[in-house]
């Protein structure tokens, strides 16, 4: 793999669909894991795809199919594929994979997929003649010392020109773990997201340590435009997979990049009308208003029922226990004892018991009120005396009140149902008649619709 700095970066969801791709002629050029100068480096292989190993232990009960399928979804045909990487490799791949994803880089998961793919190409495609050769290797022994194995140290990997353009773009905009900072700060070497470009990005990307980078083996990206170009007396076949802007999303169970982190998602979220609810179908009965109609019935119940209580109940009338009479209105009625009419008077006369006191006494007694107080205390006994009336004309007629009273009401009430008009319009509501503002615009819908 050419960056596992990047890598670890940017591979962090591979819940990506399965494109079909039909197996191509070709075979491998480089497959399993040998020592090598920067530590594990692909082996040179020149040969035919093999099956994934099935005797590498994994965890969670996984097998290599499914681990296959996880990270490399692409080249799963049937049950046994033969691919150029082994389960080792997987494992590896994997393991960095885990790192990526606690990094917390899934934001988006079109620069993922486009990512992923180009890194899964180059490890485990069946047919990687077709777009890599390698141009430098280096021999080292084994482990054991027993023998000595060809180790890839530069390859060069042809790619489309539209497909490099396009990962680039789908991941120039997104923001690093840094505020204030985009990622490609990091992923682009010295040239940093102000000079980086989809040349740049890839150049560091796969550049060994010796370069201030972190692959393992050199890896040379070569662009070109066409489909089919002739390398050496070879003919290549550039990697050009399906590939997704971020705006967009590579399967329909993952959402697009977000507007934070893709400008084209905000214009395309600008774009997308918003869906508009159903208004649901007023209720009515009679052709009224239903919520009025059940409350208006709700009121007649309850004044029914209030009556007929009322009616039905009897009277205790007044008791017959009065320790303190007082005179009999000038209407004949008794107004009840002293207590019932005066409670918040007092019932004592305070005696002087002094001369001084004596003296002040009966300048109280004497003093004149003033026209005020008169005012004062003919009003108040004037409103005592007609609620009183009122009070107990509704007393001695309760049905007629009631009825008269509703009547009145009901025939105030006529305009909620005979000429009742709502006004949802924020022109209307907000904007007066007669102002510029409406006028001009008024004016404009005139004119121009």
């Amino acid at each position: 793999m050419c960056s596992i700095l990047v890598l670890v970066i940017f591979l962090s969801s591979f819940h990506q669909v399965i494109h079909s791709i039909s197996p191509q002629p070709g075979h491998c050029v480089m497959r399993n894991q040998c020592k090598g100068k920067f530590g594990p480096t692909p082996c040179v292989y020149n040969g035919p795809p093999k099956p994934l190993d099935t005797d590498v232990p994994i965890d969670d009960d996984m097998t290599s199919l499914q681990l296959l399928n996880k990270l490399c979804p692409e080249f799963v045909h049937d049950d046994d594929p033969h691919v150029c990487c082994t389960t080792k490799q997987l494992l590896a791949f994997q393991e960095q994979l885990g790192i990526a994803e606690a990094a917390g880089f899934a934001r988006c998961p079109s620069c993922h997929h486009n990512f992923r793919q180009l890194i899964c190409f180059m490890s485990c495609a069946p047919w990687q003649s077709r777009f890599l050769n390698v141009t430098k290797s280096q021999w080292f022994k084994t482990d054991d010392g027993t023998r000595e194995v060809e180790v890839v140290e530069e390859i060069a990997y042809h790619v489309s020109e539209l497909y490099a353009y396009s990962l680039y773009d789908s991941c120039k905009d997104l923001q690093g773990l840094i505020p204030g900072t985009l990622f490609m700060d990091f992923a682009c070497g010295s040239w940093g997201s102000s000079k980086c470009s989809a040349e740049n990005f890839l150049d560091f990307a796969g550049s060994t340590p010796e370069e201030g980078a972190y692959s393992p083996f050199k890896c040379k990206y070569i662009f070109h435009v066409a489909n089919e170009v002739e390398v050496n007396g070879h003919t290549i076949y550039p990697m050009k997979e399906p590939h997704f802007k971020c705006s967009e999303s590579p399967s329909p169970d993952l959402e697009v990049c977000s507007c934070y982190d893709c400008k084209e998602s905000c214009s395309a979220l600008s774009l997308t009308p918003p869906d508009i609810p159903t208004i649901p179908e007023p209720f009515h009965i009679f052709k009224r208003d239903g919520p009025t109609v059940v409350a208006t019935l709700i009121f007649i119940l309850f004044v029914i029922t209030i009556t007929l209580i009322f009616c039905c109940h009897k009277n205790p009338g007044y008791s017959t226990h009065q320790p303190f009479s007082v005179p009999a209105s000038p209407s004949g009625v008794n107004l009840g004892s002293l207590e019932e009419i005066e409670p918040l008077r007092s019932k004592s006369i305070p005696i002087p018991t002094s001369r001084t006191e004596h003296r002040r006494f009966s300048k109280k007694l004497t003093k004149i009120p003033s026209k005020f107080q008169m005012l004062g205390s003919w009003l108040e006994n004037h409103l005592e005396t007609q609620f009183m009336s009122w009070g107990l004309f509704v007393s001695r007629k309760p049905i007629t009140i009631m009825v008269l009273s509703l009547f009145v009401c009901s025939v105030f009430s006529l305009g909620l149902f005979l000429n009742f008009d709502v006004t949802t319009n924020p022109v209307d509501l907000w904007v007066s008649p007669g102002s510029e503002a409406r006028k001009d615009m008024e004016d404009y819908n005139k004119h121009f619709g």
